[in-house]
């Protein structure tokens, strides 16, 4: 797990973790994850994790990382990275 990012929901004072599973040194594919985090931001609170990406459209070249929570309008987004970083198909 790598490229943690911790987010707060300001209208619940929740807070989450977000992170990459590396798949590709496993020969399965990268995951984008969340979890709540409880109160005291050292643990993860009920369901350990949902799975918010995977690598699936023709661009990312099998890899999501870098994932980053904006709130925009009343409505959460997720930001990542994907495609090759040393390439200039990377997005």
């Amino acid at each position: 797990a790598i490229d943690p990012d911790v987010f707060t929901d300001e209208s619940s004072g929740r807070n989450y973790l977000l992170w990459k599973t590396e798949g590709n040194a496993f020969g399965n594919f990268p995951a984008i994850w969340v979890a709540e985090l409880n109160s005291a931001g050292t643990g993860l609170v009920g369901t350990p994790r949902k799975l918010l990406q995977a690598n699936g459209a023709g661009w990312e070249v099998n890899i999501v990382e870098t994932p980053s929570m904006v709130k925009y309008q009343g409505r959460w987004w997720l930001i990542y990275s994907g495609n090759e970083y040393v390439t200039t198909n990377y997005a």
